[in-house]
C-alpha cells in the first residue's frame, strides 16, 4: 500500500528535474525520497529531530543528495526559517491526523 500510496502522490504532483519542492511534515522522508529521484531539489520539514535525522540518514543510505532537512514547529509561524521564504514549484502537505 505504501508503494502505491508514494507511486500516486509522484504522479500527481508530476515533478520535473528543474523544480524545487517543499515536503512539510515529511516524517522519515517517505515522499521525500521519491520525489527527490525526480525533482531538482526537495526540502524536508518535519517536527521531530529524530525523524529528520532517521530521513537524513535514509537519504545518505540510498545516495540521495538533492534533500534539505530541517526541524521546525509547523503548528507555529515559520516564517523566521529561511527554508520558508523559498520560492518551491511544488508543494506536498502530509500533516498527521493530529496536525490535519
Amino acid at each position: 500500500m505504501n508503494q502505491k500510496m508514494v507511486s500516486r502522490v509522484v504522479e500527481l504532483l508530476e515533478v520535473r528535474a528543474d523544480e524545487g519542492v517543499l515536503d512539510i511534515f515529511c516524517g522519515l522522508g517517505n515522499f521525500t525520497s521519491a520525489i527527490a529521484r525526480r525533482a531538482g531539489s526537495v526540502t524536508g520539514v518535519e517536527g521531530d529531530a529524530r525523524l529528520v535525522e532517521r530521513a537524513r540518514q535514509n537519504s545518505i543510505n540510498n545516495g540521495i543528495s538533492n534533500v534539505q532537512y530541517h526541524v521546525a514547529d509547523l503548528s507555529e509561524d515559520i516564517s523566521r526559517y529561511g527554508w520558508s521564504r523559498i520560492n518551491y514549484d511544488k508543494l506536498l502537505l502530509d500533516p498527521p491526523r493530529s496536525g490535519a
